[in-house]
Parts: structure tokens; sequence; C-alpha cells
């Protein structure tokens, strides 16, 4: 669905979301086979705070509309409903005034992205001096001949990896951004001026200290670990 969304309209800026599965997992930072495609895209993905409906307050509003007007009461048939989404849907973008947008209308302050779907998704790139590794079908990578696992939703994605300081390297995964795009990366728990939580943007930074030598070396008895912090 997002796809043809995509394909039609062209690719947003940005995609705010709750919690929720599909947009986020219990994986590293909640990322999911979803979240890491718009990546990918070129698309930051917001999350509000858990059990903070009112940092997406505009989309709530439009449930509350949306219940009131198409499904009260409910159809009796799935092609009733839809006949009353429909329509509903015509009202609240092209008719009905909204006081947010100072009594216009939502169809005429719309303009469609200049971002067009890619036929090809653009594939990763990274500084010279960073360490490039494939995760495998397991949501696995090696390094320094360990096999450390990192998150299934990257299964088949190629990270890099920095050495940031002596024995301390940190992952990303992160995709090329348009030019005007500011480097962004995984915030978390930091709130930022939107009031939200989760910003993955076009630099996914994964951790802000992930492997070390010492680290591998202490867990020589295992055979998947991450050491993530």
């Amino acid at each position: 669905m997002f796809e043809r969304v995509f394909r039609e309209y062209g690719l947003p800026g940005g995609i705010r979301t709750d919690n929720g599965v599909p947009f986020a997992t219990q994986a590293v930072h909640g990322l999911s086979y979803l979240n890491v495609w718009w990546m990918r895209l070129g698309i930051v993905h917001q999350r509000i705070h858990p059990g903070a409906p009112q940092e997406n307050g505009a989309h709530e509003r439009m449930h509350r509309t949306l219940k009131r007007r198409a499904v009260k009461p409910v159809q009796r048939t799935c092609a009733a409903q839809q006949k009353q989404f429909d329509a509903f849907r015509v009202e609240y973008n092209t008719e009905r005034p909204h006081d947010a947008l100072g009594g216009d209308t939502p169809a005429s302050r719309y303009a469609a992205s200049r971002r067009p779907y890619p036929e090809r998704l653009p594939t990763p790139e990274y500084p010279g001096h960073f360490l490039v590794k494939r995760v495998t079908d397991a949501g696995t990578f090696r390094f320094q001949h360990r096999l450390l696992y990192i998150a299934n939703a990257l299964v088949n994605q190629h990270i890099g990896l920095e050495e940031t300081d002596d024995g301390v390297w940190a992952i990303y995964f992160k995709h090329r951004a348009p030019r005007d795009a500011r480097r962004a990366r995984l915030r978390h728990p930091r709130v930022t001026p939107k009031s939200v939580t989760h910003v993955l943007g076009h630099c996914c930074y994964l951790s802000l200290r992930l492997l070390s030598a010492s680290d591998v070396a202490g867990q020589s008895g295992r055979s998947n670990s991450s050491s993530m912090r």
C-alpha cells in the first residue's frame, strides 16, 4: 500500500507514527523492515513517545471526526461502509473548512511531492575509512573473527563501522541523502523540538558505543553477541 501511494504521490519528507508494529519493534532502536525501507528511500521516520497520542494530535483529531461522520452507525456490508469512507474523504479534503488552515481545505493547500519513487532503491554509501559489512539472513555480521547479532530488520543490508576511539566502534546504516538534507542521527532518548522522541533520519547512528576489542575478546565463549549499550 505504501509503495502504491509513493508511486502515485511521490515520496514524503517524513512520516510520524506511534510505536506499534509495523512501525517499530523490540529490535535495536525499534528498527523494523518498514522503517529500514523508508530510510533507504530518504524518508525521515518520527516516532512519538509511547502512550503520548497528543504528540500526534492532528491525526488523532481526524480520527474523532472520521468515527463521528463515517462509522456511526456502522454499515451492514463492507461495500456500503467503503462508500461512507469515500464520501468522508471527499468532504474532509475538499469541502469541509479546517480551523488549523484558516478556513481553507486540505486540497487547496496540497502540493505533490517533487521526489518520485525510484525504480531502484539507493545503495547505502559510506566514507572510504568505514569498514562496510553485509548483514546476513540471520541478522548478524562478522567483526574481528566474531559473529555478532544486530537486527533482523537489517537483513541483506550493508552497514558501516567506524572506529571512533581506540578499540571503540560505532555502527551506521545510511543511504544517499538529498543534497539539501542535513546529517540526521538517531536520537534517543533526547526529545526533539516537536516532542518526537525517536527520529530515524538520513543517517541511522545505531549506538554511541557498539563494539570494542576488549568486549569481543571477553566474550569468546559466545557465538552471538553485540555488546550494544
